[in-house]
């Protein structure tokens, strides 16, 4: 049986915890308030300078490269290509319609457009869709995924649907935000605190210490006027001086200001790591986000293999999605295809040294290499080049 001395010190504790509530007041820098959220938007993430750098290099890059229609292996002509895959959009360039799309993708894992009316086979025009707009459903009776948008309904038939990273058994794609929630929301949170840092509601400019007794009536009327506030309203004092620069305090007391080095306030290495984690989540080099990775130094030969991991392991699964939905919009039989050749070609020389190889061998003619540096076609016949290699 507990002791009784043990339970009214017990009831003594209680009774004074409930009647007078302790407040402790920091003695240091008070931080920010932090924001505690498990999930992030793709608007709130792009507010991030890396990630907003991230999409913007990967939807430029995705839509900067030409596509084209073939059949049986053999590319068409653009007068046989069909017009819905040469102008998509009558709203929408070309441009934008795949920036629209791989943006979409980057932000939230999915893209959406809508199929309407019909030409020649094919839809007459391609219209994204705002991907928060879009809700997905999946009908068991008929196996079917259901799209709705606004007050309609559609099918897989209207409705094109992009989805960059595929789970087993999910109906929608997966994004690389919504994959590292957690980490984009330390990034946000890590920018916030060192924006917040120096707000004068949550940093002290400094403490006045003495070796004195002192109640606290006495140092609050000691702050307040070192503040130049009215103790009892707390409301700023007017005076012939300047109060910012003369200040008086009583004898025995010192002032020690608060001084933080800015490196240290704002957080750089966090944030430089930061930076680097988003170019590893979106499969962007580092070195084009500005970033510097430790123990890695730039060279021709490595950055030209950083591009071409780049568009290896990260923009194939861009242009791949979005190839597999515009070849369900055209005609039975063809298939769109992404050209990567303007994106992974070197300097001039080693270009001009390829094709001189290319025309001697004879698997590309000169129309075919002036295509590739966006020059129009040759309407003489030219002579197919010889080979300058010595037997």
């Amino acid at each position: 049986m507990m002791p009784m001395r043990i339970i009214d010190a017990w009831k003594t504790l209680t009774g004074r915890a409930q009647a007078v509530p302790v407040h402790r007041t920091p003695t240091g820098v008070v931080p920010p308030a932090r924001v505690d959220q498990s999930s992030v938007a793709g608007r709130e993430a792009v507010s991030l300078a890396a990630v907003y750098r991230a999409v913007s290099i990967i939807s430029n890059t995705v839509a900067s490269m030409p596509y084209y229609v073939e059949k049986d292996g053999t590319r068409l002509e653009d007068a046989k290509t069909p017009s819905v895959i040469k102008a998509p959009s009558l709203e929408y360039s070309r441009g934008d319609f795949v920036e629209a799309l791989t943006t979409s993708l980057a932000l939230t894992g999915n893209a959406y457009f809508l199929s309407e009316g019909e030409y020649r086979g094919a839809p007459a025009q391609l219209t994204p869709l705002d991907p928060q707009q879009v809700a997905v459903s999946y009908d068991p009776e008929k196996r079917r995924a259901l799209y709705h948008v606004g007050t309609h309904t559609y099918t897989r038939d209207k409705i094109g649907h992009c989805r960059l990273f595929t789970m087993p058994g999910s109906i929608t794609g997966l994004g690389p935000i919504q994959a590292a929630a957690t980490d984009i929301r330390g990034a946000i949170n890590t920018r916030d605190y060192a924006s917040k840092y120096f707000d004068a509601t949550g940093q002290p400019s400094g403490i006045i210490t003495t070796d004195q007794d002192m109640t606290r009536d006495e140092a609050r009327d000691i702050i307040a006027a070192y503040n130049n506030r009215d103790p009892e309203t707390g409301e700023e004092l007017t005076r012939a001086y300047n109060p910012a620069r003369v200040k008086a305090l009583p004898k025995g007391m010192k002032y020690q200001p608060l001084s933080v080095a800015p490196r240290e306030a704002q957080w750089i290495e966090a944030r430089q790591f930061d930076t680097t984690s988003i170019a590893r989540l979106f499969g962007v080099p580092a070195s084009l986000l500005l970033a510097a990775v430790e123990g890695n130094s730039q060279t021709y030969a490595n950055v030209e293999q950083e591009w071409i991991s780049f568009a290896r392991f990260t923009l194939t699964q861009y242009t791949r999605t979005i190839e597999d939905e515009l070849t369900r919009m055209t005609v039975r039989g063809q298939r769109v295809k992404f050209n990567y050749s303007g994106l992974l070609r070197s300097d001039t020389l080693t270009r001009y040294q390829a094709y001189q190889i290319a025309l001697a061998c004879g698997f590309q003619t000169v129309n075919e290499v002036r295509a590739l540096e966006d020059l129009p076609p040759l309407t003489q016949p030219t002579q197919p080049v010889e080979s300058t290699t010595n037997d």
